[in-house]
C-alpha cells in the first residue's frame, strides 16, 4: 500500500513540475511585441503598491504616463493596455490585477466598445475580432485559472483545437523560440527591469481638423456592448474596487459618432463615474494641428496634457492612498528621472516634425 502511495505521489509531482515546466517555457516565447509583456511590468511591482492601474487598448496606452502622473500629483500608476485591447477582457484583468495590488481606482477606457461596433457593423464576424484581440492580453497574463477563463469567455464559439492552443502557450508559439536572438533569449529569462514602467509614446505628427459628434438613429449601441459596461462594473464592485470609466479625445468619423453619443448616455442613465474627455480641447489644452499621431491616438505633446487633465482629475475625484516606503519613493523617483531624459528626447523629435510641417498621414 505504501508502495502504491509513493508512486501516486511521484506521479503526481513529476506532473506538476511538467505542467509548471511546460507554463513557463510558453510565457518564455510569447510574442515579442511589447504588448505582449504589458502584464510583466506589473508582475514585478511590489505588492499593494500601486495606487491606480489604467485598463484599455491603445486609446489607454498612447494617453497615460504613469512617471508624469507621479511627479505632479504623487500616486503611483501601470499601464495595463494592448493594442485592440477587447473590452471583454476587462474584469479578467482586474481580477488578475487584484492578486497583487489593492489598488484605489481602476482606470478603463472604454472606446475600444465603439471600434468592436463598428467592426460588427461592417460583417466581421464576432469571433473573428476576438481572436485577432486575444493574443497579447492572454500572452501577457501568467497560467492561471483566470487566464483559462478569460480564454473560455472570448473563444466559447471557436474550435476546441484552437482554444486549446491559447490555453497552452508553447503549443502556440513554440516557433517563436526559432526566431529569438541570443540576446533577446537573455532578455527574456531576466524579465523587466525592477526600474522600468510600461510607457509606448511616440513623437510624430498628423495635423486633424475636428469633426462634431453627431446622432444618427441609422447605428444603435448594441445590447452586447452594453452588457460589456455592465460586466466591468459589476467585476469592480464584486472586488470592493472603484472604477472610473474613461473616453479619450479622438476624430470620429459619422458612425463612431454616433455610437460614442449613445454608449455616453448609457454610462450616464447608469450613474457610473465617467470622464468623456472626447469634447474637452479647450479644457485639455490640445492642439489639433500639434498634438495628434492619427485620428485617433495622441503624441508625445498631447499626452503629456491629456495626462495632466486626468491625474488632476483623478486626485480631486478620489482619495488615494499613501503606499510607498522611502525606498520605494526612492525607486519612483529614479524612474522619474530617466522618463525626463526619454520625454526630452521624443519632445525634441516632435518638435523637428513640427519644425519641417511633417504630416504621416499624408506619406
Amino acid at each position: 500500500m505504501k508502495l502504491i502511495v509513493k508512486r501516486i505521489v511521484a506521479a503526481i509531482t513529476f506532473l506538476c513540475i511538467l505542467l509548471t515546466l511546460i507554463t513557463k517555457a510558453g510565457f518564455l516565447v510569447r510574442p515579442l511585441e511589447v504588448d505582449a509583456d504589458n502584464m510583466s511590468y506589473l508582475y514585478k511591482e511590489d505588492k499593494n503598491s500601486m495606487n491606480v492601474v489604467c485598463v484599455g487598448s491603445s486609446a489607454m496606452y498612447r494617453f497615460w504616463i504613469p512617471q508624469q502622473a507621479y511627479m505632479e500629483q504623487q500616486f503611483t500608476s501601470s499601464l495595463i493596455s494592448t493594442a485592440s485591447q477587447n473590452i471583454d477582457t476587462v474584469p479578467y484583468l482586474m481580477e488578475e490585477v487584484e492578486k497583487t495590488q489593492d489598488v484605489d481606482l481602476f482606470v478603463v477606457e472604454i472606446r475600444s466598445i465603439i471600434s468592436e461596433e463598428v467592426r460588427i457593423n461592417k460583417g466581421t464576424e464576432k469571433t473573428e475580432v476576438l481572436l485577432s484581440r486575444l493574443g497579447y492580453t492572454a500572452m501577457g497574463m501568467k497560467q492561471s485559472l483566470n487566464r483559462i477563463q478569460l480564454i473560455d469567455h472570448l473563444l466559447k464559439e471557436d474550435e476546441e483545437n484552437t482554444k486549446l492552443e491559447w490555453m497552452i502557450p508553447i503549443l502556440k508559439y513554440h516557433d517563436n523560440i526559432h526566431k529569438m536572438s541570443a540576446d533577446q533569449l537573455t532578455d527574456r529569462l531576466n524579465g523587466i527591469g525592477k526600474d522600468e514602467i510600461y510607457t509606448k509614446l511616440t513623437y510624430m505628427v498628423t495635423p486633424q481638423k475636428k469633426h462634431a459628434f453627431k446622432s444618427n438613429t441609422d447605428v444603435m449601441l448594441s445590447d452586447e456592448a452594453k452588457d460589456s459596461i455592465d460586466n466591468v462594473i459589476e467585476k469592480a464592485n464584486e472586488l470592493g474596487a472603484h472604477v472610473l470609466l474613461i473616453a479619450t479625445p479622438y476624430i470620429p468619423t459619422k458612425t463612431r459618432g454616433a455610437l460614442q453619443l449613445q454608449m455616453n448616455d448609457y454610462i450616464r442613465q447608469q450613474g457610473y463615474d465617467y470622464l468623456d474627455m472626447t469634447d474637452k480641447y479647450d479644457e485639455i489644452g490640445l492642439n489639433l494641428k500639434t498634438d495628434f499621431y492619427d485620428k485617433n491616438h495622441m503624441n508625445i505633446s498631447g499626452a503629456k496634457k491629456v495626462t495632466r487633465y486626468m491625474a488632476a482629475y483623478i486626485s480631486d475625484n478620489y482619495k488615494l492612498s499613501h503606499l510607498l516606503n522611502t525606498e520605494q519613493e526612492q525607486r519612483w523617483m529614479k524612474i522619474c528621472d530617466a522618463w525626463q531624459k526619454e520625454e526630452k528626447e521624443l519632445s525634441d523629435l516632435w518638435q523637428q516634425e513640427i519644425d519641417q510641417g511633417v504630416d504621416h498621414e499624408k506619406k
